[in-house]
């Protein structure tokens, strides 16, 4: 078995998913509550309605992403 390190290329690509996610759950939350606001929506106008909506979505879009790689065999 060969164990080598990924070098830069893989650590950078590791970075930038990591800093993607991040951003990206961000946005998700402030999107969440603009939606709450936008078309008054009492559910997303409460922490706990966001929280259960951030879940939720989150992942569904995390398996989303994960069948979308299997897919294209990447994993």
């Amino acid at each position: 078995m060969n164990h080598e390190s990924p070098g830069w290329k893989g650590f950078l690509k590791d970075l930038g998913l990591r800093i993607g996610g991040a951003v990206g759950a961000v946005l998700l939350i402030v999107f969440l509550v603009f939606l709450g606001d936008f078309f008054n929506i009492g559910f997303l106008q409460s922490r706990g309605g966001v929280f259960v909506s951030v879940i939720v979505l989150g992942e569904l879009l995390f398996f989303g992403i994960l069948v979308f790689a299997v897919l294209q065999g990447e994993l």
